[in-house]
Order: C-alpha cells, then sequence, then structure tokens
C-alpha cells in the first residue's frame, strides 16, 4: 500500500510541477507598461503637442489665444496593449484639469492630470466707438497711430450725458466700460486692458455741431451773361453793390482775403469785396481770358488763349506765363506745388477738333514738369485729390477719355472712354462723381463703375455746364430740364427738385447749409440744402452761367466744387 501511493505521488508530481510551471510562464507574460507616450492636437494648427512629466503623471499643453478649450480632440498614443479612458480622439473640455486613466494589459493603472491652457490676448484696441442712443448714430473715427477718437456730435444732444458704446479686441476690458454715460465736455481717457495684463490708452476729442444757418453767411458773388457783376447779402438777398465787368462771361467770380475777382473774356477784374471799387486790372492785349481764375502761393492763375499766366496777387503784375499746345478753356487747380492746367482744341478752326491735354507747371515758376495727352478736349476743371489728379475730357463726337494720374509722375493709374462727362467731376469717398449722357459715379481706384443714377427724370445736354457738389450726404446739380436736383449719394434716390426756368449751367455753392445757384431764367437762388425751399431769390439783368462764390461772416470763403477738392 505505502509503495502504491509513492509510486502515485512519483507519478503526478511533475504533473503538477509542469502545470504550476506553466502558470506561472502564463502570468509573467501579461505586460505592465501603461504610459502615455504622446499627448497632441492635431486638429489645431499648427500641431500642439503635449509636454509630459512621466514622473509625475503630469500633461500640459498651451494652445493658441483663439482656441475653444471647452471643444478639444487629443490624439493620445498609450503602450502596447495598454487602454486609456477616456480615449483617444474623444472631444473633451479642457476647462479644468482632466484625469486620464491608462490600464495595462496586466489590469494595473496610471492616472494622468492633463493641465491644458491657452495663449492670453494681446490685443488692446478699441475697435469702434459710437454713440448709439443720438439719432442718427454717431461713428467716431479712431487714429490707430495716436488713439485719438474724434467725433461731432449734433448741436442738440447733451456733451455732459453720452453713453458710448465701444467694441474692443478680443477678450480684452476697457475703463470707463461700453454704455456708460460719460462727460464728453472735456477730453476723456479710456484705458483698455488686454487679456495678458497689458494697457492702451485712448484720448476721445467730442465735439457739438455748430448750428449755422443763412445768417452766418455774409456777402454772395455772381455775374451774367450782360457782363454785370453782383455782391448780394447773402442772408437777405439784397444788392450790395454792383460792377460792370463789360461783356458776356461764364467765368465765375472768386473771392480772396476781402478781395472778389470777376472776368469777362478780355478783363480781369480784382474789386473791394466790401465796396466793388477796383483795385486792378488785367488785360493781355485781345487774348482770351477763358477760364475762373485760381489763387494760390500769393499768386492768381489765369488762361489767357492758349496760355497759363500767373499775377501777382496784390497788383496784377504777370509774374510768368507757360505756352500750351491749345486753347486753356478749364480752370487749373493744385496740388502740392504742382499747377494742373487742362487744354482743348475747340476754338482752333484748323488742326484736329478733338485733342486735349493736361499739363503739370512748378506753381511758383511755371516751368513744365510732364504733359499727358488725355485725347479728347479738356474743358471740365480737373480735381484732385491725395496726390491724385482726375481728368475728364469732353467732345461732341466721342466718349469722353476719363484718367487718374499721378501728380508727382504724370503716369496714368486707370483711364478709359466708356462714358461721356459734360461737367467737371468731383471726388468724395473714393467715387469719382461726373454727369454725362446720364449720372455717373466711378471707383477711384480703378476707374470701374460703382454705379449709375439712371432716373428718367434728370435730365442733361450737351449745354448742361453745371458741376456736382456734395454736402451732408446729398449731391447737388443743375441739369438740362431748368431743375436744381438734390439726391442721395448712395441709391440716387431725389429728395427734392427746384424748377429754375432753362438750362441750369450754374454749378451750386453750399455755405453754411444754404444753395446759392443761378439760373438761365436771370434769377440767383438761396435754398435751404435740407428742403430745397427757395429762401430767396434776386434777379439779375440776364440769364446767369457763372457760378456763385460765397463769404460768411467769419471770412471764410466757399466756391462750387468744394467737395472735389477743389475743381
Amino acid at each position: 500500500m505505502k509503495s502504491t501511493f509513492i509510486k502515485i505521488v512519483l507519478f503526478y508530481l511533475p504533473i503538477m510541477m509542469l502545470t504550476m510551471a506553466c502558470k506561472e510562464e502564463l502570468i509573467v507574460s501579461l505586460s505592465n507598461e501603461r504610459a502615455i507616450s504622446k499627448f497632441s492636437f492635431s486638429g489645431l494648427t499648427p500641431i500642439v503637442d503635449a509636454t509630459i512629466d512621466e514622473a509625475n503623471k503630469k500633461i500640459t499643453a498651451v494652445v493658441p489665444p483663439a482656441t475653444d478649450i471647452t471643444q478639444l480632440t487629443p490624439t493620445i498614443t498609450v503602450s502596447d496593449k495598454a487602454m486609456i479612458s477616456p480615449t483617444s480622439g474623444k472631444v473633451q473640455d479642457f476647462s479644468r484639469e482632466v484625469a486620464y486613466t491608462v490600464t495595462a494589459e496586466n489590469g494595473s493603472k496610471a492616472i494622468y492630470k492633463v493641465l491644458i491652457s491657452r495663449t492670453k490676448f494681446t490685443g488692446k484696441d478699441i475697435l469702434s466707438f459710437s454713440f448709439n442712443d443720438l439719432s442718427p448714430v454717431v461713428t467716431a473715427t479712431i487714429d490707430t497711430a495716436t488713439k485719438l477718437i474724434t467725433a461731432t456730435v449734433p448741436a442738440t444732444a447733451d456733451l455732459t450725458k453720452l453713453k458710448v458704446t465701444t467694441t474692443l479686441s478680443e477678450r480684452a476690458s476697457i475703463v470707463p466700460a461700453s454704455a456708460t454715460i460719460l462727460d464728453f465736455s472735456k477730453p476723456v481717457s479710456f484705458t483698455v486692458t488686454a487679456e495678458d495684463g497689458t494697457k492702451q490708452v485712448y484720448t476721445a476729442n467730442i465735439t457739438q455741431q455748430i448750428i449755422t444757418t443763412i445768417k452766418d453767411n455774409k456777402t454772395v458773388f455772381i455775374s451774367n451773361s450782360k457782363g454785370d457783376a453782383y455782391a448780394i447779402n447773402a442772408e437777405t438777398g439784397e444788392l450790395k453793390w454792383k460792377f460792370s465787368i463789360g461783356s458776356s462771361t461764364s467765368n465765375s467770380p472768386i473771392v480772396d482775403n476781402g478781395v472778389v475777382y470777376f472776368s469777362d473774356r478780355y478783363v480781369l477784374y480784382a474789386l473791394d469785396a466790401e465796396t466793388g471799387k477796383q483795385k486792378w486790372q488785367f488785360k493781355d492785349g485781345i487774348n482770351s481770358l477763358g477760364s475762373t481764375p485760381l489763387i494760390a502761393n500769393g499768386l492768381i492763375y489765369v488762361g489767357v488763349d492758349a496760355k497759363m499766366v500767373a499775377l501777382d496777387v496784390l497788383t496784377g503784375k504777370k509774374k510768368w506765363e507757360f505756352a500750351t499746345d491749345y486753347y486753356i478753356d478749364a480752370s487749373p487747380c493744385i496740388e502740392n506745388g504742382t499747377l494742373l492746367v487742362g487744354t482743348s482744341s475747340f476754338p482752333f478752326s484748323g488742326g484736329d477738333l478733338h485733342t486735349g491735354s493736361l499739363y503739370a507747371l512748378d506753381a511758383i515758376t511755371g516751368a513744365k514738369k510732364w504733359m499727358f495727352d488725355v485725347k479728347t478736349p479738356v474743358t471740365n476743371n480737373p480735381c484732385v485729390l491725395n496726390g491724385i489728379v482726375y481728368v475728364c475730357g469732353r467732345s461732341l463726337i466721342t466718349n469722353s477719355y476719363i484718367y487718374a494720374i499721378n501728380v508727382n509722375t504724370g503716369v496714368s493709374i486707370w483711364g478709359h472712354s466708356r462714358y461721356t462727362a459734360i461737367a467737371s467731376p468731383t471726388v468724395l469717398n473714393n467715387g469719382l462723381y461726373f454727369s454725362g449722357q446720364e449720372y455717373y459715379v466711378l471707383n477711384t481706384n480703378d476707374g470701374s463703375l460703382k454705379f449709375k443714377y439712371n432716373n428718367t427724370k434728370f435730365s442733361i445736354s450737351y449745354s448742361s455746364t453745371s458741376s456736382p457738389i456734395i454736402y451732408d450726404g446729398l449731391i447737388y446739380v443743375g441739369a438740362s430740364d431748368g431743375i436744381l436736383y438734390a439726391f442721395s449719394a448712395p441709391d440716387g434716390k431725389i429728395i427734392w427738385e427746384l424748377k429754375m426756368g432753362d438750362y441750369v449751367s450754374s454749378s451750386p455753392c453750399i455755405a453754411n447749409g444754404v444753395v446759392y445757384v443761378g439760373g438761365q431764367d436771370a434769377k440767383l437762388y438761396a435754398v435751404d440744402s435740407k428742403t430745397g425751399k427757395t429762401i430767396w431769390s434776386f434777379e439779375t439783368s440776364d440769364e446767369i452761367k457763372s457760378s456763385p462764390c460765397v463769404i460768411d461772416k467769419k471770412g471764410k470763403a466757399y466756391h462750387t466744387g468744394e467737395s472735389g477738392f477743389v475743381n
């Protein structure tokens, strides 16, 4: 029996030992690796790889400032045969610490704490500054270089109690806060703090609109086709004085420093603006004065037949003259010491009847800087803004060539002959406004058509030379149907119209909210710019084709085309 037991033990012992060895081997082969080897946000640009502190089981990363850390999807790499929870590729809210548990093959676990932060915004700009409670809303101008904020609010607004609304760089804050009622009767400082704690100070200077009326205007000057020059009380329409300049004229008067200048086709007169007493006159033989003069640099510039003449403004003595290729019928303009003069072949019977040029002369010496072939006669005054001169040729049988030319170089920026320009253009807010067969607005950047006013009521013919002026969002211009129109600059909607008889060749002049314009019905009109109601009219001795100019009681002068800087 004992022998049998021993035999049984000896038989099963190796089997048991082998079984135990196999179990031990099985247990040893299960991995206990439970590490996170990579934690990244591949959906971000650029990809963000987190830093893994294996010793402390900490994972950290800094993502770009605009990242929404509540909606991030990590891509996670873990040890072979290990599992992780939450899983890789699952959207997670990292606005707080998130724990990730890695479970090894053998069931052992490691917990990693993930902390994600966002780079703080550095922007500390005021993007908009407005008074939304006013009607209409007033939006301030922000000078990003000087950090100066400026705006003009209506005269009826209370400067001491204005609520300002601001928009800022993302996550920035401002003191005083937006929507706070503040006293803007004096400059107000605003401190903008970026999310990263850096600061920037803006200063707001808010002014109040000064109510000006016809009572602020002093004298309006006009001449007519009979050769009579008038000074009229701008407030009442009463005659102050009258002066005979001898013959028919469509040249417009100009006023400067207490002197008003009238001209007919042969003589330029300098008259005392208060009394009408003659100071001097200029006559260049039998040569014809074809353009309204321009005053700058102590000189008065006037086209005389086919030459530009500069006179001493005090004495009328000639300083210099420059001979041009053709007749000068357009008034010059000036920019940065450069006198810009258009010419036209119209008055000459010989040669090309459809030619014109634009000259650039040194305004002090008269020396030629450059000449540009406009291809059509330049009888419309050029206008200039920010170093660019805009010139519209004028032709009886073809479209006009219209150009934007660099004043310094004489090089064309753009040009084409798609439309007919009848009157002088004006420039405002990247728009070149001019009348032709229709009323056009071109983009000043490339000459493309922004829009045209295809209004069947608005009538223009070649005899209508009224040039537009823009004031307070409205365009004022006369038309062939004898009507002065005021229409909306953005859409061409007619706001009001005033019947003035026959063709309106006179260009409107606006001073302190009053439109002054002459009609071929021989009358000078003073018109409320908002309503179109006639305030007064003054009847002269003949039809008016020239344009008025005005001085107010502070001595400021107003001329036609001022929205065009100046035609």
